[in-house]
Order: structure tokens, then C-alpha cells, then sequence
């Protein structure tokens, strides 16, 4: 990808982004079970459902409910079956339509879930929660994940773990600023924004938080430095490491760069999956603009330059793939 695609790429993004971010966002919860249904009102809405105390789960796996009960499900979508929940699109002139899962004629517009009998259960759905954003939505979410964490580990007579640590004013200084430049170097236009020769390793891993590892330098004598972001780490994982990056360093990567002779051959490896993870490699010397991008790859200039960032940082990656 050449820096205008990138730029012209990130526009669209963030114009989807922003149109998105502003539609309104309906969630809908049964008042017996919590069968929960969100909207997100378009012109081709969107439904997701999450059944029961879906967060009860996490605490105990083997409970069980129906055969609804603690599953997820997401689609285009206007209407919802009030048999089994399933949703489904429902033209505005059709009179009558069967649920495609179980054959009941009993579906509603989402609009019309207000007071309407759960699937799940004899309780009523409630009159919906309005977001004007996704960020409202989002928010909102994570309190209630953490509300109804509490509330299931009470139930099953769970202990909460005493692990609060006693940070000082300078820590949590620390940990801010340490935040905030995380999100700083995550940017996807740090490298468009800057003046630096910098290569950029970028991991987005399926199952595990994405972290990204920069190394920057002004010019071919001096030293530069090496930044390594993750956004959620575990207990070992450090989430952010800047130090400085010898010369000799810089060296060996351009030599590698120079070796799969990568801004002047294509550099694409045909590797698809379902799961895994997508390296992407982002690099600007001088006037040289070039990003690629591969799924878990085995070899070749994403996967050498890859691997010698991770051991020149010094970070921990308990699970790399």
C-alpha cells in the first residue's frame, strides 16, 4: 500500500467510523430473565442477542438453561422471531412471514419489542435504553459486564481477591502518561504524521490483545529508539517499553528490508484463515512509503523483521501466532 491508499484508506475509515459512531443504539432487556436485545437503528439495522445473565457464565460454565440460553447471535436484521428469538429481515408489506428456525408466525418489528413476551421466559421486554452513540453504548456496557460479574460471583459465593494495590500520586501519574502514549503510538497515521525513518510491526491477534512495535531514527549514523505498545497485557506482559536502539540495530534491519528488496518487489504471501493473527509491516525512509500486510505468516520480510523487533524490544509475548 502506498501512502496516498493509506491516507485515502484511513479517510473512508474514519468517515464510516464517525457516520457509525452516530446512529442511535437501542438495547432492549426482558424484565424476568435479562434476555437482552441491541439495535442498531440504520437503514439496514442491525440486532444482536444475548441471552439470560450471559455474564453468569464466566463464573460458572456448567449452568444451563433451555437451549437458548447463554448464546450469542448478530445480523442484519429488522425483526425477531418471540418463539425462539431468532432475527430476521420482514419486508414492510409482507403480512405474515414463518421463522425460517422454528416455523412460528409470532414476529415483530424491533421497534415493536416494548412490552412484547420474551422468548426465553414469561417476562416482558422493557421499553429500551436509548444511546445516541456507540461510544454512550460501549460505556454503558463495560459497567454492566463489571455489575453483573459482581453479581454472579455473590450468587455462586465467589470471593473477591483483596489485589487492589496502593498506588502512589507519581504511579498513577505514570500509569496515565503511559496510556496515553500507548494510544499515541497505536495510531494508525503515526507513521503518515511523522518526520522520523521509521519501521512499524503491527500483530492483531484473534484471541489476544494486538500490540505493535516501532523503530524510529533520523538519520544513518546516530542511534534511534524502540517503542513496544500492547494494550492488555497479563500479569507479566509489560504494555509499554521505549528504549534506545543501537545503530548496528538499525543496520541489520535495513539489511533485511534490502534482502526480500522490499519497496521495489510486491512482497504478498497468499495465506488466509479463519483465526490466527494479521502482521502488518509499515515502513517510511526518506521518501519511501510502503505497507504490507500477511495472516500469520511463516517466512518472509513480515515475519524476519517481525521477530527481530520482539527480541530487540526485550517485551513479553506469552502467546505470539
Amino acid at each position: 500500500m502506498t501512502r496516498k491508499e493509506k491516507i485515502k484508506l484511513l479517510d473512508k475509515l474514519d468517515k464510516g467510523n464517525n457516520e457509525f459512531n452516530f446512529l442511535k443504539h437501542y438495547v432492549f432487556y426482558c424484565n424476568n430473565c435479562n434476555f437482552r436485545v441491541e439495535v442498531t437503528d440504520r437503514l439496514d439495522p442491525y440486532i444482536s442477542c444475548q441471552v439470560g445473565n450471559y455474564y453468569e457464565l464466566e463464573i460458572n460454565k456448567n449452568r444451563t438453561k433451555r437451549n437458548i440460553n447463554g448464546k450469542l447471535w448478530s445480523r442484519p436484521a429488522n425483526s425477531i422471531c418471540l418463539n425462539c428469538g431468532n432475527t430476521l429481515k420482514k419486508e414492510k408489506s409482507a403480512l405474515q412471514i414463518k421463522c425460517e428456525e422454528c416455523g412460528s408466525e409470532n414476529i415483530v418489528f424491533w421497534k415493536d419489542l416494548p412490552n412484547k413476551k420474551c422468548p426465553d421466559c414469561d417476562g416482558k421486554f422493557d421499553v429500551g435504553i436509548l444511546f445516541n452513540t456507540r461510544d454512550e453504548l460501549i460505556e454503558w456496557d463495560i459497567d454492566e459486564w463489571i455489575e453483573g460479574i459482581a453479581k454472579a460471583k455473590k450468587k455462586y459465593g465467589i470471593k473477591e481477591e483483596n489485589i487492589i494495590e496502593k498506588l502512589t500520586e507519581e504511579e498513577k501519574r505514570n500509569i496515565e502518561k503511559e496510556r496515553i502514549l500507548i494510544q499515541y503510538f497505536m495510531n494508525q497515521r503515526y507513521v503518515l504524521n511523522n518526520n522520523y525513518n521509521i519501521i512499524k510491526f503491527d500483530c492483531h491477534r484473534s484471541f489476544h490483545s494486538p500490540f505493535i512495535i516501532i523503530a524510529e531514527w533520523l538519520n544513518e549514523i546516530d542511534d534511534g529508539k524502540i517503542i513496544f505498545c500492547l494494550l492488555y497485557g497479563d500479569k507479566n506482559e509489560k504494555s509499554y517499553i521505549a528504549k534506545n536502539l543501537e545503530n548496528c540495530k538499525i543496520k541489520e534491519l535495513l539489511s533485511i528490508l534490502d534482502k526480500y528488496k522490499y519497496f521495489s518487489k510486491p512482497n504478498k504471501i497468499n495465506r488466509w484463515g479463519l483465526d490466527g493473527s494479521r502482521w502488518t509491516l509499515e515502513v517510511q525512509i526518506g521518501k519511501l512509503y510502503k505497507e504490507i500486510d500477511v495472516w500469520t505468516p511463516n517466512k518472509g520480510v513480515i515475519y524476519d523483521i517481525g521477530n527481530l523487533l520482539i527480541n530487540y524490544s526485550g517485551a513479553i509475548i506469552n502467546e505470539l501466532y
